[in-house]
């Protein structure tokens, strides 16, 4: 596979999406309030517990540290081109596991 080159200059948030509880479906926001050491405001993830979050050991969402998640468009149109699976911006995140797929 070809790797284009990266583009110059600040990227650009063309979606965001935040899921209110675990298992429900995303829904678009115009914008969202990030805030330190707690997460987006509105989303599952969101940490509204007392003091800073806590830290575990590992990796992504078991440690209490993945917040966000950028995905380029580029990689949903090589999925799409490639593969022949095509997923909008809102389904790309909180799916259950699909057969056949990592």
């Amino acid at each position: 596979m070809a790797q284009d080159s990266p583009p110059s200059g600040p990227g650009l948030v063309a979606s965001l999406h935040l899921a209110a509880h675990p298992g429900e479906p995303t829904f678009p926001v115009a914008r969202a309030r990030a805030v330190t050491g707690r997460g987006l405001v509105g989303d599952r993830n969101y940490w509204a517990g007392e003091g800073p979050r806590p830290r575990r050991r590992g990796a992504g969402r078991a440690s209490g540290v993945c917040d966000i998640t950028l995905i380029e468009a580029e990689a949903l149109d090589a999925l799409a081109r490639e593969h022949g699976i095509t997923l909008t911006p809102a389904e790309c995140r909180r799916m259950p596991p699909q057969p056949g797929l990592p």
